[in-house]
This record gives C-alpha cells, structure tokens and sequence, in this order.
C-alpha cells in the first residue's frame, strides 16, 4: 500500500501529462499548498473542430483525486453536459467513466477514462431532436438498430467460437442442420408417409383402431385425432401442389404464352 505521499506525486505527474495533452481542454481547481485535494476538469467532444464534423454531444468531465488514488481507490467523476448532451446520457457516461476506471485501480487511470468516455460520445454523436414525438421515436428507433447490430455481432462471434475446434465434417454437418430441409413434393409425402404409418401403428398397439367407447368427460377421443391429421396432411399437400402449378402457370406467362379464346 503506497503512502499519501507516493500517490500526491502520481497524482502530480498524472495531471501535468494530461495539461499537456489537452492543452485547450484541461483546467485544474486546486492549487498546490491549499491543502484541497487535487481537482481538474477536461472539456470532451467527439471529433476535433478541424474534423468538420458536427458535435451533437459532449461532456466536461470533472475529477477529484482522494489521498488513496491511485494506490488503492478511483478518482471521483461529475459529468456535466456539453453541447446537447441529455440528463439520460449523462448518468450513462458517469457509469462508463466508474467502469474504466475501477479496471484501472492501482495505476493512474484517468486517461483510460477520457478514452471510454470519448468513444461513448462518438458513437452517440446523434441530435437528440427537438424533444417531440417524433424525434423521439427516431431515437428510439435508432436505439433499436444499434441494440440489434450488437446482438447480431455477439451471435456471431458465439458461433465463430463454437466453429473453432471443430473439424471439416463437424462444421458440414453443423451447416446443413442449421439450413434445415429444403420442402418439396419428394420430402412432404415421405414425411407424410411415415407419419401417418407411425399414427396407425400407434393406435394399432393401443387397440383403437375401429373401436368406438363411450370416452369419460374430458377425455380426447383418438379417432378424431387421427381425423385431425389426416386434415392436415391433406392441407399440406394442397398447399404443395398449389405452389408448384402457380410456378407452372408464372413460367408458362412469363415465357408469353397465351390460349385462345
């Protein structure tokens, strides 16, 4: 556990690395010998003004340095907003800048934080809108397609660590259950087939087939279940053939055939 004294001149070197890194941006409170612990401020924006790209957020971020930083505990952060950074957006930053800096406790962390912070507000530099219903439905809108490109990057990142390991044939083999089989005329009346084998085979070894009883309240009556899937079975198969006398008939107009008449 270092001392005050080893931690003050960390803190020391801390500050006049980041004074002059940020030269425009960085301004300190304290000030030596005032017995106020060290406190400073850095101004934070998306992109540079040389960048020609507008600022719709940004945030001033505000550091207060306790005897025990950075030995043994984080700086204190307040974000106060720039630009049309939101009240929301600001308690999120606060959470983002106590995250980065809790990974970097025991080392000076506060140039780990305006980087987090920072890249927050790059990919939030959105205009928050006029606050009508209407941008705010945009936001939200924006939000969900944010949420859905993360969700899309994390399922395949889990996939491309599940392919690792796996040999040529496992991750065939994994390809062809995920794409599943394809429906034709072939692969339905096979399916059809032996499900309707299995049915009657089922209610064969029960003894119902041909048996009519009187079935206590509640009860489901077998035969009609078997009248069900034959419905279905029946319905598909329409549906089967329907789809390929359409691809027919569209092949046939497309190709200008006509009748008579």
């Amino acid at each position: 556990m270092a001392d005050e004294e080893e931690n003050k001149m960390e803190q020391d070197d801390e500050m006049e690395a980041l004074e002059s890194m940020y030269p425009d941006d960085f301004e300190r409170f304290s000030k030596d010998g005032d017995g106020s612990r060290p406190t400073f401020k850095i101004a934070l924006l998306p992109t540079e003004p040389a960048d020609e790209e507008v600022n719709h957020v940004g945030c001033e971020l505000r550091v207060e340095c306790p005897p025990d930083y950075p030995s043994d505990s984080p700086p204190v952060f307040t974000i106060l907003p720039l630009e049309k950074l939101t009240e929301k957006q600001c308690a999120t930053l606060l959470g983002v800048a106590n995250e980065a800096a809790e990974e970097n406790v025991g080392a000076p962390a506060v140039f780990m934080v305006i980087e987090a912070v920072r890249e927050w507000l790059m990919e939030n530099n959105e205009d928050p809108g006029d606050g009508s219903a209407f941008s705010e439905m945009m936001r939200r809108q924006r939000e969900s397609q944010r949420a859905d490109a993360e969700a899309a990057a994390a399922a395949a990142a889990a996939v491309e660590e599940a392919r690792e390991g796996m040999t040529e044939e496992e991750e065939a083999a994994a390809r062809r259950k995920a794409a599943g089989t394809a429906c034709t005329d072939e692969t339905f009346h096979a399916w059809n087939t032996a499900f309707m084998a299995e049915m009657a085979l089922k209610f064969e070894n029960e003894g119902r087939v041909g048996v009519k009883v009187n079935k206590p309240e509640g009860e489901k009556d077998p035969e009609a279940y078997v009248g069900v899937c034959l419905v279905f079975s029946v319905c598909l198969c329409v549906c089967v053939h329907a789809r390929a006398y359409l691809s027919i008939c569209t092949s046939f107009y497309l190709r200008g055939g006509t009748t008579g008449g």
